[in-house]
C-alpha cells in the first residue's frame, strides 16, 4: 500500500470519494481540493536510449521489443534486460537503420551493408541478398508474408524464395524508399 497526501500528490489530504476508470486512472473526490486525477505516467525513456537517435522499433512475439540506434550496435530489450547485436554477431555495421520482426518471429536487420536476418543468436546475411543493394532504409511485411525491403535505389520484395526488385524503371515514383 501507498500512502499519498498533499503537498505529494494530492490538493487536499481528506479524500470522500475515489474512482477507478478503464483507462486506469484514479478518480479522488476530496474535501475542499477539488476533483484529483492521478494518471500513469504514459512515456517512459528506455533509460540507454535516452538522447540517441532511434532508427526503426519493432516488438517481437515473446514481449521484447528491437530497435536501432544511429551508429550503435542494434539492441533488444525484454523483462528488464539490454542485450546488443554488433560485429560480434554477424551485423557488420554498427548502423542498422531498419529492424523488424515478421510473422514467423524471424528478426530482420537492415544496415549499410545490406539486409540479415537472426538465426540462432546469430545475423547472417539475408537469403540470395549477395547481388542487391547494400543501404538498407525500412522494413515491412504485408498482408500476403511478402517482405518488403525499402533501400536508397529501389524496393525489393522477398516471398519466401524469390526476390522482386522494382525501381523509377518499373514505374516506383522514386528510387529512394524510406
Amino acid at each position: 500500500a501507498e500512502t499519498l497526501t498533499s503537498p505529494d500528490v494530492l490538493t487536499h489530504n481528506t479524500v470522500l470519494s475515489l474512482h477507478a476508470d478503464r483507462e486506469g486512472s484514479l478518480w479522488v473526490g476530496t474535501d475542499g481540493g477539488g476533483l484529483n486525477r492521478l494518471k500513469r505516467q504514459i512515456f517512459t525513456v528506455q533509460p540507454d536510449s535516452h538522447g540517441k537517435t532511434i532508427q526503426s522499433v519493432c516488438a517481437d512475439g515473446a514481449g521484447g521489443v528491437w530497435f536501432a540506434i544511429d551508429r550503435e550496435p542494434l539492441r533488444h530489450w525484454r523483462d528488464g534486460q539490454l542485450r546488443e547485436f554488433g560485429p560480434k554477431e554477424g551485423l557488420l555495421s554498427l548502423s542498422a537503420r531498419a529492424v523488424f520482426v515478421d510473422r514467423s518471429q524471424t528478426v530482420w536487420a537492415g544496415t549499410e551493408d545490406g539486409l540479415f536476418q537472426l538465426e540462432t543468436n546469430l545475423f547472417r546475411p539475408a537469403p540470395n541478398w549477395e547481388n542487391a543493394p547494400r543501404a538498407i532504409t525500412a522494413l515491412h511485411q504485408d498482408r500476403r508474408g511478402t517482405l518488403w525491403v525499402g533501400t536508397r535505389i529501389g524496393l525489393a520484395g522477398w516471398d519466401g524464395t524469390n526476390w522482386l526488385h522494382i525501381t523509377t524503371r518499373d514505374g516506383l515514383s522514386a528510387d529512394a524508399v524510406r
